[in-house]
């Protein structure tokens, strides 16, 4: 009598095109063999460090009988693209690069007990045969996450390295530098980290409480091997880091570390508290040549073809007082703060060009002046309307609306989540969000180079915290960034989720369960209990208003806050 066929594996995210067969290959514990194929050197290597999952691996002459078989051709459509085949005789991946490859190693982990997410050996393993096609529908599919607000150690940044890889995300956007903090190591300019990278408190209380800090120290930077170290660790996996160093606002740790960048006038000191700073880098020539030798080592670091610069809540009223910087203005003919802030965006965009990079910038410097804004990828929090906007004036978008890509907005409408900013933010939110509007038509949603979700570090103190927030949320719109569609459209979304949530516990990740917090993830009654915040419908109106009328604040309840995070 045959024996029944194996359960169905659940993938996240849903491959483009699945079929289930009722045979089986049996994996075994004690080793297998390889066939790496044609596979250069280095791509062979790659491989080989992001397959420890597997039982021992023993690599075989090309073409001889393998357990698991390598193929790079052309048939395979697309630079992440592959093709995963399990047979009764053994397991075939295809692409035509090693990057798809991965992706079909990322597949083949799922198909696998939830145990081949932990560091634990396999026993003998029995796979269901398959045949899985698929491809990404947006080449970017990323993840901020802010270290300026709160530095997290390199191991935390490579663990989350390995739980992005393992949702097919390849782009890490690292938010290195703001007014509470810089974190990047710099030999041109030590005080960058003698005094930049750290803050004396962080503030304790909410946005609309009396400001209390907790009179601790807080700061850490990471070395330039450090960041050698993850941007190798995360090119293994098929992700990009890419640096962002906030320029000319949010500047407020560069300008205690150098204040002769800024105003004259004016003392500094590393930011305790939250929101927005009336810091900002002078415009003026001989600052922006510092930027270039500081940022000429930030390139070095980072191989990244995009290097984010920032550009957002910027208060331009800043230059006008600076009597320097009138002057300048005056001698050279420009009319405005405004016209100022495009020209100093346009020429470190320029000279970034001619380094062989492409500026990001987020929605605030392209809103500024929409017809003459610098050419640059725009990264777009404040919704899906000025992405659109961009994208008909020619440039390439990256979805991040605040709704729901930002999670460090509290979960549920619920006393036990813990503070957040505000919220809520649901898993139903995340599942339903379309990054493809097909109401844009196919010129405007040809500018979509992806989407990524944000996690501001304000309010979040642990890496535990970081992990609760994110995460299942970010599966969802994992999801969404794979498929091209609203999570919820997929098939069996939340199913396939509660299937996944097991792997997520053999990472090590502390997610949030679906039913709501457990007991000791609950809000409490301390400092951190729940506060209501900024309900996310006064965030949402407030947020299209400001991109409509091009401002580069949000207006909140009668304060000037920051709606970014």
């Amino acid at each position: 009598m045959k024996n029944p066929p194996l359960p169905t594996p659940s993938l996240i995210p849903s491959p483009a095109d699945v079929s289930w067969g009722d045979d089986v290959f049996l994996l075994p514990a004690h080793g297998i063999t390889a066939d790496f194929g044609d596979l250069a050197r280095s791509d062979r290597s790659r491989l080989v460090r992001v397959m420890s999952f597997l039982p021992p691996v023993d690599a075989v002459q090309p073409g001889a009988s393998a357990d698991l078989r390598f193929e790079l051709t052309t048939r395979v459509v697309g630079a992440e693209a592959y093709e995963l085949e399990v047979s009764a005789a053994g397991i075939r991946i295809s692409g035509s690069t090693a990057d798809g490859l991965h992706y079909g190693l990322q597949s083949l982990r799922q198909l696998l007990p939830a145990q081949a997410f932990s560091r634990a050996p396999l026993g003998d393993v029995r796979l269901r045969t398959c045949t899985i096609q698929d491809a990404p529908a947006l080449p970017w599919r990323g993840a901020l996450l802010d270290v300026a607000r709160r530095f997290f150690p390199k191991r935390f940044l490579l663990h989350f390295v390995d739980t992005l890889a393992a949702h097919k995300i390849n782009r890490l956007h690292l938010h290195l530098t703001d007014d509470q903090g810089w974190r990047v190591e710099s030999h041109a300019f030590p005080r960058l980290n003698s005094v930049g990278s750290v803050r004396a408190a962080s503030q304790v209380t909410h946005f609309d409480e009396e400001p209390e800090t907790d009179g601790t120290p807080h700061g850490g930077f990471y070395s330039s091997s450090d960041l050698a170290e993850l941007v190798s660790y995360a090119a293994d996996r098929g992700i990009v880091v890419i640096p962002e160093i906030e320029l000319p606002g949010h500047s407020g740790a560069l300008l205690a570390s150098y204040p002769e960048f800024g105003p004259q006038d004016e003392s500094r000191s590393v930011l305790t508290h939250w929101g927005i700073s009336n810091s900002l880098v002078s415009p003026l020539p001989e600052v922006q040549e510092h930027l270039r030798r500081l940022l000429t080592e930030v390139l070095a670091v980072f191989p990244s073809p995009w290097i984010h610069l920032g550009g957002d809540e910027t208060r331009l009223g800043n230059w006008e007082r600076d009597p320097a910087v009138s002057e300048y203005m005056r001698r050279e003919g420009i009319a405005s703060v405004g016209e100022l802030f495009n020209r100093f965006m346009t020429d470190l965009g320029a000279w970034l060009t001619t380094q062989g990079r492409v500026m990001v910038m987020w929605d605030d410097a392209f809103a500024n002046s929409p017809d003459d804004a610098p050419p640059a990828v725009v990264t777009c929090w404040r919704g899906t309307d000025v992405a659109r906007q961009a994208a008909e004036r020619g440039h390439d978008v990256v979805l991040a609306p605040v709704f729901p890509t930002y999670l460090d907005y509290y979960q549920a409408a619920d006393e036990r989540e813990p503070l957040a900013i505000g919220g809520p933010i649901t898993l139903e939110d995340a599942a339903g969000f379309d990054p493809l509007d097909a109401r844009w038509g196919d010129e405007v949603r040809s500018r979509v180079l992806g989407m990524q979700f944000q996690l501001w570090t304000e309010m979040m103190e642990s890496e535990r915290h970081v992990e609760y927030m994110a995460w299942p949320r970010a599966c969802a719109l994992a999801e969404a960034a794979w498929t091209g569609r609203p999570a919820a459209s997929t098939p069996g979304f939340l199913d396939r989720l509660a299937d996944h949530l097991p792997r997520l516990a053999a990472l090590g990740i502390e997610y949030r369960p679906l039913d709501g917090p457990h007991p000791w993830q609950e809000a409490g009654t301390g400092r951190r209990h729940h506060r209501v915040g900024l309900p996310i419908a006064e965030i949402r109106g407030a947020l299209s208003q400001a991109a409509e009328d091009g401002a580069t604040a949000v207006s909140l309840s009668g304060e000037r806050l920051d709606g970014r995070s």
